[in-house]
């Protein structure tokens, strides 16, 4: 069905996931599965108000920002046995703050991203 752009609470489903989210989950069992997943995602725009939606709104109202899209991420690695971890990225007052969704692979770091800025990709 179609999506309701909603800032606040009324969602699109229950407060659960659903089977096949849950097998979408599962497979997505990769760092760069995840970025791919929610690069597909587009941007919350938050033109009523400022809003952080839960991992399951941002994906039943298909938009986040970057920290929906950083709880989403670290969700999605936690499930599978990723020690994902939220980095708050402090700006200036003029500029957005930024948060991203770091995980080791290998004993090296990467992250998981939702930016509006190319540069803050995976």
């Amino acid at each position: 069905g179609a999506c309701c752009y909603t800032p606040v609470g009324a969602g699109v489903g229950g407060d659960t996931w659903t089977h096949d989210e849950v097998e979408l989950w599962r497979s997505l069992d990769t760092p760069i599965k995840v970025q791919d997943y929610i690069d597909q995602m587009p941007m919350n725009q938050e033109v009523v108000d400022d809003v952080c939606l839960s991992a399951l709104e941002s994906v039943r109202q298909n938009h986040a920002h970057c920290l929906e899209g950083a709880m989403l991420g670290a969700y999605v690695l936690g499930l599978h046995g990723y020690g994902a971890r939220l980095m708050d990225l402090r700006s200036c007052a003029s500029d957005d703050d930024h948060v991203v969704t770091l995980f080791q692979v290998n004993g090296r770091w990467g992250c998981l991203s939702i930016s509006n800025h190319s540069s803050l990709r995976y």
